[in-house]
């Protein structure tokens, strides 16, 4: 049986440090079953549809065609960061993450990284699988230095719905209510444009997580009425404005956990 001597000792000699809390998220996001899972299901549903297209397309494409896979990707990367917390509230074992580290504001940011990271590398590889898609298009499709900002965006965006689903699982600590909620605020929030009255469909229709996300990587809004000229921010600022949602939505669960009782 382990003396409390001998676990003062161990504490001492190897200190709890935001290095070691980051690889003990990391690990765990990694080897939970539905991580897996999920990731794979992501990878999978999201090659297949970029797949049938350039396969049956008869018209010549572009690079664009990537980016018609983001509103089920992102679904995916909300899945898997709302369940790394909402998880541990459901297994009764955040209790056990709040005291493997005294410090709450450095347990808190130490999963935040390990989700970031997590996720950066995971889409890296879903972008990566889909440009290898589009070479078996029929009709070939080239990239070009122009493209990098538009994918860059793509990886940033999958980046900003991890955050946003971390603060959706601290903020309602339920996978059922955090994904909710992000499908709501990602997906069907744009239903407010069909609301005749000119603050949605003039002003509120520019800064939609949805028409964000689409602006930034192909740079136009698909709803009648909005053209290039007319919206008040470029492709980065259309990025910049969504992970600030993103960021909002991450303090107010941040403010939640640091308060409250796990």
């Amino acid at each position: 049986m382990t003396s409390t001597a001998q676990i003062t000792r161990t504490t001492a000699t190897q200190p709890v440090s935001l290095m070691r809390s980051v690889n003990s998220e990391f690990y765990k996001l990694w080897s939970a079953k539905l991580t897996k899972i999920t990731s794979l299901l992501l990878l999978i549903l999201g090659c297949a549809p970029v797949i049938a297209i350039v396969r049956l397309a008869k018209i010549p494409l572009d690079s664009k065609v990537i980016f018609g896979t983001w509103g089920l990707s992102s679904i995916f990367f909300l899945v898997i960061a709302v369940a790394a917390v909402s998880a541990e509230y459901s297994h009764n074992t955040m209790r056990t993450t709040v005291l493997s580290d005294p410090r709450r504001p450095r347990a808190f940011f130490a999963k935040f990284l390990a989700n970031v990271v997590y996720s950066f590398l995971l889409a890296v590889v879903l972008v990566g699988l889909l440009i290898a898609c589009t070479f078996l298009s029929k009709t070939p499709i080239s990239y070009s230095a122009q493209d990098f900002g538009p994918i860059s965006a793509f990886v940033g965006l999958f980046v900003g719905v991890a955050i946003m689903g971390l603060g959706f699982g601290y903020l309602l600590r339920s996978t059922a209510g955090g994904i909710t909620a992000g499908v709501i605020l990602l997906q069907f929030l744009g239903l407010l444009v069909l609301i005749p009255v000119d603050f949605f469909q003039k002003t509120l229709v520019y800064y939609l997580p949805a028409n964000l996300a689409q602006y930034a990587t192909n740079g136009s809004i698909a709803v009648p009425g909005v053209t290039e000229a007319s919206v008040p921010y470029n492709q980065a600022g259309a990025l910049g404005i969504f992970v600030l949602y993103s960021l909002v939505i991450l303090v107010l669960g941040m403010v939640r956990f640091l308060k409250s009782d796990v």
